[in-house]
């Protein structure tokens, strides 16, 4: 199934694809915000965020531990909403080469990442307190 923002009412808040822009345009420093490495195919390897894209980027060259050919990055200033976008960026894109994925928020409003084994713990506790909780 093909999601949308009328089955998936959270995407509504992502930036449409076409709203991306090349790494071209990226500034040299201080530019916050979600990126995409792409490969050749078009076919997004990794998605993350940095509050300095331009210098993360360069991280990535010089590692060279990811397959991408081209930058495509969206500026969003906002640490919590970069986290946002970069979670749900990843839970629907789902790259090949991003290990964890932002999953949970606390009541205070703090964004904290997860790998998927946590959330699967996680998903077991909470489901173990409903069952304790619930009238038997």
């Amino acid at each position: 199934m093909k999601h949308n923002s009328s089955t998936w009412p959270v995407l509504a808040l992502l930036p449409s694809p076409g709203t991306f822009r090349p790494e071209s345009d990226l500034p040299t420093s201080g530019q916050g915000g979600v990126y995409l490495l792409v490969d050749d195919e078009g076919e997004i390897q990794y998605i993350g965020q940095s509050w300095d894209i331009h210098e993360r980027i360069r991280t990535h060259r010089r590692e060279a531990t990811k397959p991408f050919t081209r930058v495509f990055w969206y500026p969003v200033a906002d640490h919590s909403d970069r986290l946002l976008f970069e979670s749900l960026l990843i839970l629907c894109a789902r790259p090949r080469c991003n290990r964890s994925v932002t999953v949970g928020f606390t009541t205070e409003g703090r964004v904290h990442d997860f790998t998927k084994a946590h959330y699967a713990r996680l998903k077991a506790r909470g489901k173990a307190r409903r069952a304790k909780s619930s009238p038997a």
